[in-house]
C-alpha cells in the first residue's frame, strides 16, 4: 500500500527550490563582492599613478618658474605614469606665495561594476609645489640625476651627508660619515670596511638651483674678439669672456669669471684661483690640479645649463663644484670643502669631501618641494 506525506511536511522538491534560490543569490553576492573588490583596486592603482603624475607636473611647473619660464603640462610625465588620457592642467597660485599646482582627472573603466551598471569611475588628483629661497642644502655630495647610480671608488671619505636620486654603488675603501640616503633601491657595498656605511632610501629630492644672473659679476671687463688671442694667464678684478680659453700654462685668478654659452674652458697647466670660474652650457675641464683657498666664495666652479666640470691632478678647493644639469668628474687626490652638487657625479682616486654650510649658504640657493 502506498504510503501518504504526513500532514504539514513539505514537498521535497519545494525544499529543493528553496536551496537553489538561496544558493543563486549567494552567488549573486560573491559576485557583487569580487566585482567590488576589482573595482576598488583599479580605481586605486589609478588614483595611486594620477598622484604621482600631478606632482611630478607641479614640481616640473615649479622648477621651470624657478628658472625664469612658466609652468606648463609635461606630458613625458604622463607617459612615465603611463597615462596618456589623464588630463593635467598646471597654473600658478599666489596662496601660498611662490607655489604651482597641478590638477588632473582620468576616466577608468568601471570592471566588473559594469555588470550592474556602473560603465566608469573618474579619479582626481592634486599637487602643490613651493620654490623655497636661501634654503640650506646640506649635502656635501649629491647627485641629481634619476634614476642613476653614484660610483664612488678608490678611497673615497665624504664628511657630511650623501644622497643620489637614484643609487648608490661603493667599491674600494670608501667612508660616508653623515647620512647616506638614496631614492631608489639596490644600492650597493663593496669595500674594504673603511666605515660602515648604511643607506636610507627617500623620496626624490629636487636640483638646488640658481639663476645666471646671480653669479655674473659686477663690474666686469669684456674679453671678446682679437682680444680672445691674447688672454693674462694671470687676471685680476672680474671678467667676462665671450671665447673659448685653452691653455696648458698655469692660470692664476684673483676674482670671478664668467664665460658666455658656447665657450668653454681648458687648462692642462693648473689653476690657481680666489674666487670663481662660471660656464654658461660649456665645460670646465682642469687637469694638472686646482687651488681655491678663499672661504666663503660660494661656487669656486660652476657648469650652468647643461656644462661639465673634469678636475684630475691634486687639488685642495675651499668651496661649491655645481653642475645642475651635467656631470662633474674627480679623479687624483683632492681636498674639497663646501659641496659637490652635480645631475652626474663620478669620484675616484682619493679624495675627501667636507660639508661647509658657509660655502653653501653663500649661494643664492632656491629648490622647489612639494608642499600639499
Amino acid at each position: 500500500m502506498k504510503r501518504g506525506r504526513p500532514a504539514g511536511e513539505p514537498h521535497r522538491l519545494s525544499r529543493r527550490g528553496q536551496s537553489l534560490i538561496l544558493l543563486v543569490g549567494f552567488l549573486v553576492a560573491l559576485m557583487g563582492g569580487v566585482a567590488a573588490s576589482i573595482t576598488v583596486g583599479t580605481v586605486y592603482f589609478a588614483q595611486t599613478r594620477l598622484q604621482n603624475a600631478v606632482d611630478a607636473a607641479a614640481l616640473a611647473g615649479a622648477q621651470a618658474e624657478m628658472q625664469g619660464g612658466s609652468p606648463t603640462t609635461n606630458q613625458t610625465y604622463l607617459k612615465q605614469q603611463n597615462m596618456p588620457a589623464a588630463q593635467i592642467s598646471v597654473a600658478n597660485l599666489t596662496d601660498p606665495p611662490n607655489s604651482v599646482e597641478a590638477t588632473g582627472a582620468v576616466t577608468v573603466p568601471g570592471s566588473f561594476a559594469s555588470l550592474f551598471g556602473i560603465k566608469h569611475f573618474t579619479v582626481h588628483a592634486r599637487g602643490v609645489a613651493q620654490i623655497t629661497v636661501q634654503a640650506p642644502f646640506k649635502y656635501a655630495l649629491f647627485q641629481g640625476a634619476h634614476p642613476s647610480t653614484l660610483p664612488l671608488s678608490g678611497d673615497v671619505k665624504v664628511n657630511g651627508d650623501a644622497h643620489s636620486n637614484g643609487n648608490m654603488a661603493l667599491s674600494g675603501n670608501n667612508c660616508i660619515s653623515g647620512v647616506a640616503s638614496v631614492s631608489e633601491s639596490g644600492s650597493t657595498v663593496a669595500h674594504g670596511g673603511k666605515c660602515t656605511v648604511t643607506f636610507t632610501q627617500v623620496p626624490y629630492i629636487p636640483m638646488p638651483d640658481w639663476t645666471l644672473a646671480q653669479v655674473t659679476p659686477g663690474n666686469a671687463t669684456v674679453i671678446s674678439g682679437a682680444a680672445c688671442n691674447n688672454i693674462p694667464q694671470s687676471l685680476v678684478g672680474n671678467y667676462i669672456l665671450y671665447c673659448n680659453w685653452n691653455t696648458s700654462s698655469q692660470i692664476t685668478v684673483d676674482g670671478n669669471v664668467l664665460v658666455e654659452p658656447g665657450y668653454s674652458i681648458a687648462v692642462s697647466g693648473g689653476l690657481v684661483i680666489s674666487g670663481s670660474f662660471t660656464v654658461d652650457s660649456g665645460s670646465i675641464s682642469i687637469s694638472g690640479g686646482m687651488t681655491q683657498d678663499m672661504p666663503g666664495a660660494g661656487a669656486a666652479l660652476a657648469a650652468l645649463n647643461g656644462g661639465n666640470i673634469s678636475i684630475s691632478g691634486n687639488s685642495k678647493i675651499q668651496g661649491v663644484l655645481y653642475a645642475p644639469g651635467g656631470s662633474i668628474d674627480l679623479s687624483g687626490n683632492q681636498k674639497i670643502t663646501g659641496a659637490v652638487i652635480g645631475d652626474y657625479v663620478s669620484l675616484s682616486g682619493e679624495k675627501t669631501i667636507t660639508y661647509d654650510g658657509t660655502e653653501t649658504n653663500a649661494l643664492p640657493v632656491k629648490q622647489v618641494a612639494l608642499i600639499q
